[in-house]
This record gives C-alpha cells, sequence and structure tokens, in this order.
C-alpha cells in the first residue's frame, strides 16, 4: 500500500493492518490470507487470520475464514470456536450458520449440524450446500426419504450440484430403488467425467442389480481414474463374491489391503468370500483383523458370530453377537442370529426372547417370524401370528426375498392346526418363489452318479491304499435329509463312548480341494484316479483333527452326521477303512415332503420342486446301491420307522453292531447336552414321537410330481 492509498483509508477511518513488513487494508490482509488458503498453506493461512483478529477484533470474516481453515486442518472444536465468534458479530450471514453446521457435523454433533444448517437455509432459501450436506447427515442417520427431499432441493437450486447427483445415488440405493439410483449416477458423471466416487458407487449398485460385468467395468474404470482406489478394489471384491469367482474376489480385496493395510472393510469382505469357500477358520482370522482395526465394527462382530456357529463355538458365537448388540443395540441380524445360536443349544426360551426383540424392531423381518414359528406349537389358526404373516404378505411393497420365509411360517401353522390344503398351498408358494433362484441340474446329478459309480469300481475300493488311517474314530451318519440321521446323532452321542462333531462340511471341503492339492484342474470324482499318498495322508489327517477338535481323547467314536456324505463313501472308506458307516432310510413319501417343507439353503438346490426331489432320491438311492454292492466296510441299515416303532430294540442293535455296551441314556435324545444346528434342532429337544410317520398320506393328491419321479427310479410302488 503506498502513502496516498494510507491517507484515503485513514480518512475513510479503515483500520491498517501491518503484515509480513507490508501496510494492509483489512481487506487486503484477508487477500493474503485467502490466497495462502488456496495454496493450501493452511497453518499460514490460519496465522494471518488470527494476527488479523488480534490487531482488530471485530472481524467477523476473518473469525468465519479462520473457522473454514482450521476445519480443514481437523481442528473441529477451533473451527467451531470461530464460527461461533463469527456469528455473535453478524449473525444475519448464512455463510457463518453454514460453515458452522459443517464443524458440528464432524464433531457429530448431528442435531446440533441441523439447526445450523436450517439457520443457513432460513437467511438464504437457495442455499443447495446446505440442503446437500443436511442430506448427507440424514442419511447417516437413516433418514433416507428426508435426505433424499434435501437432495432434490439442491439439484433444483443448483441442477450441476455434482455432489448431490451422486449422494442421491446412494440414498436411492439404500431405499433399493437401483435403477433411480443408476440414473443419479449417471447424471453426475456427465456432469464430472473424472468423478471416481460415482463410477465407485454406481459399480455397487449395478451389483444390486445383477448386472455384474458392469459393476466390474465401473470399478475398473474408478480404479482407472485412481489407482490406489481402495473402496473401488473392495467394491469389486464384493461383486467377484456374487458372480462365485472367489479366488478373484480375494485378490481384489488384497490390493484393497495393499492400498491401505488398515482397511477394515476389506478384511471384512474377505472373510464373507472365505466363508462361502468353505474356509471357517481363515473367515475368522479375517473378521479378527477387522476388529483389531476397527474394534466397535459391529458387522465384523456379527459375522464373527455367524463363523463361530458354523465352528460349533456356541458361547463364542453369543459373545461376538452381544457384542454387536452392544455396539449397535437395534442391529436386527444380530439378535436374529443370536436366537439361532440358542436354538442350537437347546435354550428355546431365551431364543423366543431374541426373535421377539428383532420383532419389535422390525416388525416385517420375515426370518424372525419363521424363526418363532419353528419354536412354537400352534392349536388354532386364531393365532396373533397368524394374523401378523398376513398382514405383511398382503402388503403391496412386500419383497419375495422375504415372503417366502412367511409362506414356510403359516404352511408350518396350518400343518400344526391340521388344515393340510391351507398348509401345502403356502409351502408350495414359498418353494416356487425360492426355486427360481436354485439352480437344480438333473443332468449334472446324473453325471456326478455315473462318474462316482465309474470311478469307485469293485477293484478299485479292494486294493490295499497305503495311506489309509487305522482311526476307528469316524462314525457317519448319511442318508437323505430329513431321513433321521439327527435323531440318531442324538440317541447314539448319549452314549459314553460316543460323540458328535455335529453335520461337518469337512469331506466336502476335502474333494473340493483336490485340484489344487494335485496341481491339476481335476475335480471329484475323477480327481480321486490322480491322488497321491501325501495328499491323502494330508486330507485324512486334516478331517480326523477337525473331527475331535472339540473331543476328548478318551471318546471312542465321533459321529459326523453330514447325511449328504452319501456321495462321498468310497472316498471315505479310502482314508479311514476302519471307519463305521450307519445309514437312515425312511419312506421317500415322507422323505420327499419333509424336505420340500424344510426351508434349506441354496445349496439344497433339489428340495424346491417335487419333481426335482424325486429325481434327487432316485439318484441318491442309485449311489447307496453301488455303495452296498462295492464298499468293502458294512453299511449299518436304521429304518427311521422301525427307531420310532421299536426304539430299544433298535438302539441295542445298533450298538450291538458297533461293538458297545448298552447305555439306558440312549433312549432318551431330548436329554442330549450336544447343540444341534440343523433343520431339526426343536423336533430334538422332544421325546420321541409318531406323529411323523406316515406324514406323507395328509398330502398324497398334492404329491403326483414327486411319486411319478420315485415311480420312474424304482422307488415307488402303489
Amino acid at each position: 500500500m503506498n502513502r496516498k492509498q494510507r491517507r484515503i483509508a485513514r480518512s475513510q477511518n479503515k483500520p491498517l493492518i501491518h503484515l509480513y513488513g507490508k501496510i494492509y487494508t483489512i481487506d487486503g490482509a484477508i487477500a493474503v490470507a485467502v490466497k495462502e488458503h488456496s495454496l493450501k498453506n493452511l497453518q499460514a493461512a490460519a496465522d494471518i487470520y488470527q494476527f488479523i483478529i488480534a490487531q482488530v477484533p471485530d472481524q467477523a470474516d476473518a473469525y468465519n475464514n479462520r473457522g473454514v481453515v482450521l476445519h480443514e486442518m481437523k481442528r473441529y472444536e477451533d473451527a467451531l470456536a470461530n464460527c461461533d465468534k463469527a456469528i455473535a458479530l453478524r449473525s444475519g450471514c448464512a455463510a457463518f450458520h453454514y460453515n458452522r453446521a459443517n464443524s458440528l457435523q464432524a464433531l457429530q454433533q448431528v442435531d446440533e449440524a441441523l439447526a445450523s444448517y436450517d439457520k443457513a437455509i432460513a437467511i438464504n432459501p437457495d442455499h443447495a450446500e446446505a440442503y446437500n450436506n443436511r442430506g448427507n447427515i440424514l442419511q447417516k442417520m437413516k433418514r433416507f426419504n428426508d435426505a433424499l427431499a434435501d437432495y432434490d432441493k439442491a439439484i433444483a437450486f443448483q441442477p450441476d450440484h455434482v455432489r448431490a447427483h451422486s449422494n442421491r445415488g446412494v440414498v436411492l440405493q439404500e431405499l433399493n430403488r437401483h435403477e433411480e439410483a443408476r440414473i443419479s449416477y449417471d447424471k453426475a458423471i456427465a456432469l464430472k467425467p473424472d468423478y471416481i466416487e460415482a463410477y465407485n458407487n454406481r459399480g455397487v449398485t449395478l451389483q444390486k442389480m445383477k448386472r455384474y460385468e458392469e459393476s466390474l467395468a465401473n470399478c475398473d474404470r474408478a480404479i482407472a481414474l485412481k489407482p490406489d482406489c481402495v473402496e473401488a478394489y473392495n467394491n469389486r471384491g464384493a461383486t467377484l463374491h456374487e458372480m462365485k469367482r472367489y479366488y478373484d474376489a480375494l485378490a481384489s480385496y488384497d490390493q484393497a489391503i495393499a492400498c491401505n493395510p488398515d482397511c477394515a472393510d476389506a478384511y471384512n469382505n474377505r472373510g464373507l468370500t472365505l466363508r462361502e469357500m468353505k474356509r471357517p477358520e481363515e473367515a475368522l482370522v479375517n473378521y479378527d483383523k477387522a476388529i483389531a482395526l476397527k474394534p466397535d465394527y459391529a458387522d465384523a462382530h456379527q459375522n464373527r458370530c455367524l463363523i463361530l456357529q458354523e465352528l460349533k463355538h456356541y458361547n463364542d458365537a453369543l459373545a461376538s453377537c452381544n457384542k454387536a448388540i452392544e455396539l449397535r443395540p437395534d442391529y436386527t441380524d444380530a439378535y436374529q442370529n443370536r436366537g439361532v445360536a440358542l436354538m442350537s443349544i437347546g435354550d428355546m426360551q431365551e431364543a423366543e426372547k431374541a426373535f421377539l426383540k428383532v420383532l419389535a424392531l422390525q416388525p416385517d423381518y420375515a426370518k424372525a417370524l419363521f424363526s418363532l414359528t419353528n419354536i412354537r406349537k400352534y392349536q388354532n389358526v386364531g393365532h396373533a401370528d397368524v394374523k401378523t404373516i398376513e398382514t405383511l404378505l398382503n402388503k403391496p411393497d412386500a419383497s419375495p426375498g422375504g415372503k417366502d420365509y412367511l409362506y414356510f411360517a403359516l404352511g408350518k401353522i396350518y400343518d400344526d392346526c391340521g388344515l393340510y390344503d391351507d398348509a401345502f398351498e403356502c409351502y408350495r408358494q414359498a418353494n416356487e418363489i425360492i426355486n427360481a433362484e436354485a439352480a437344480y441340474s438333473p443332468a449334472g446329478v446324473i453325471g456326478f452318479t455315473n462318474s462316482v459309480i465309474d470311478v469307485f469300481s469293485k477293484d478299485f475300493l479292494a486294493q490295499p491304499f497305503a495311506f489309509a488311517s487305522d482311526s476307528r474314530s469316524p462314525l457317519f451318519i448319511v442318508g437323505m435329509p430329513r431321513s433321521g440321521t439327527t435323531l440318531m446323532a442324538s440317541i447314539l452321542s448319549n452314549h459314553r463312548s460316543i460323540d458328535t462333531a455335529g453335520e461337518l462340511p469337512t469331506i466336502t471341503e476335502l474333494t473340493l480341494r483336490l485340484p489344487e492339492l494335485m496341481r491339476n484342474n481335476i475335480h471329484y470324482p475323477q480327481a480321486i484316479r490322480h491322488i497321491t499318498p501325501a495328499a491323502a495322508s494330508r486330507l485324512a489327517n486334516d478331517y480326523e483333527k477337525r473331527l475331535r477338535r472339540d473331543t476328548g481323547s478318551d471318546v471312542q467314536h465321533v459321529i459326523d452326521k453330514n447325511p449328504l456324505n452319501f456321495k462321498y463313501l468310497g472316498f471315505i472308506s479310502m482314508l479311514f477303512p476302519k471307519a463305521r458307516i450307519i445309514h437312515c432310510t425312511r419312506h421317500p413319501m415322507d422323505i420327499g415332503l419333509s424336505n420340500y417343507f424344510r426351508r434349506f439353503a441354496l445349496d439344497y438346490s433339489y428340495s424346491f420342486d417335487l419333481r426335482n426331489i424325486g429325481h434327487f432320491y432316485g439318484e441318491y438311492a442309485r449311489t447307496m446301491e453301488h455303495w452296498r454292492k462295492v464298499l468293502p466296510t458294512e453299511i449299518i441299515e436304521i429304518s427311521y420307522e422301525d427307531m420310532i416303532m421299536n426304539t430299544e430294540f433298535m438302539v441295542r442293535k445298533t450298538l450291538d453292531s458297533l461293538g458297545l455296551e448298552w447305555d439306558e441314556r440312549c433312549l432318551a435324545p431330548h436329554t442330549n447336552p450336544c447343540a444341534v444346528e440343523t433343520a431339526s434342532n426343536w423336533q430334538v429337544r422332544q421325546p420321541i414321537y409318531t406323529q411323523s410317520l406316515e406324514r406323507w398320506r395328509h398330502y398324497e393328491k398334492h404329491l403326483t410330481p414327486m411319486k411319478e419321479m420315485l415311480q420312474l427310479a424304482g422307488q415307488y410302488r402303489l
């Protein structure tokens, strides 16, 4: 400033600021600070504003601007104090209230932040940024419709507001309005073609729409724009997971972690993928890493609960569930899974409380209603649960994904009450919904059976296998699902010399590992022809280690009651020729009906269609007939009907076949303290009853498709 300018400033009573050896007017000094701010010299800008304020304390703009700089420096408390001073000096400035709200939002003082945004909007009704940021708060509060309204206002006042379009997409995604979300992201990208966040979020939406290739393309575009984009690698992994490209998904999560070793989300998602790959111990390690990085990560605690349930560590699972609930008291999924864990250990009373808590938090949570009906016995259809279910089914916006649970629940109630036609119609609708996603392939199942029969010939199994284990521990209980395998396991594991490991997926997991172990791309059963002694010994050791993980070494036998192990009896006899095998049988019509009435996972793809059930049963029967002819190991055959009608005789006969002395406790399987994680976890807690015998006759007129398939397979005669 020259002498003339200083004289003019003094004549107008404008204060002068001495700065960097020069003299400035207030506006000039502020301009210097603004320039430092624009150059990202944040500390210098803050110091200049402080210097101005020290010399001229009533400068509202200096306080406000200093607050903005301090906010960028993440000194939110100091930023808020400066904004407050600016407002005290000039309360009618919308920008001051807006900046105050931003600092309050960063401090997570959301109610005060909303109030400050409201003041900014009251002063300046077309303040698009205030509406956008207000929407961001409402989004985090899960007030999605309110957030959407704010984003719409921001766009109405500023149609080219890129972030508002993108944020609008995020909210629409949360509202499951995926096509609208995609359109919002498209608008954001049209306005800003290099908008990384929009590409990333668009990829998430396309994943939800099952447009997986497009989803990957959007994640890849985000990565091309920003090679270290952690979020894009993470979301790319989630899409690959949905495509069942699990190894590729893991690689993508690994890239996310390489970009940011502290990315808890990537570890959590990595755990989800490892769980799908049937590698639960590794999944658990990843959940633990996610929690170590982010101790308040409720989703990771919840996922840890699920994997611990699979590992049969129910007390630890409950502890993880409780932690998730502590962190998020309205976490319905955690309450639901807490109830499932309690069911598994037989605490039906506490399980019921957990399911009721879910429904108190979210009355339309269909899975909780389904679980609740499965631990209740109904006498009449006037029960309040019926009205609740019917109300939810009649909601116009009820999603098909929840309806199947509701139809299964209502079918169970009608069945309890003897309304068999109504019950069957409910089960039919439930299965029709799920069958649309199932992928049962009759040709594929026939091909698998043919391969098993081809590989495991009598001559092949008769040869000595040098790698065979001498262990007599494994006691395999196999058969069709719902053939009485759970009841048999509960009866036998009440014996002092027998424990149970439950329904292990381990044999299936071992067969899936064969291509990797043999370093070829040959899958089971053909892979058995190429197995090496080293690989087979490793698999046998891994299996027995898992089998006995939770049992004492003094127990003579440990049960693995996975019914579908019937597919692998040849492989089992190679690894464990001294293992005992119990085959549970039951009338095929009762088995078929019971499969149809149970909501199995999609892995049981045959179970949602009557013809498919009949077909799968035929292939199961063909497989078992082959094993009877070729296995060097004796198969102990146990009829469900005989076990129910002549329990003591059949138990004595089974124990004799196993070379074990009598144990009276075997007659009271409902007192067995062992956890039960299958669809039978309620029934097996009851004393042995006969109501399930020939239950199919109540539904005979509806079962023609299944009966025809069984007749074709030679498994049913009129």
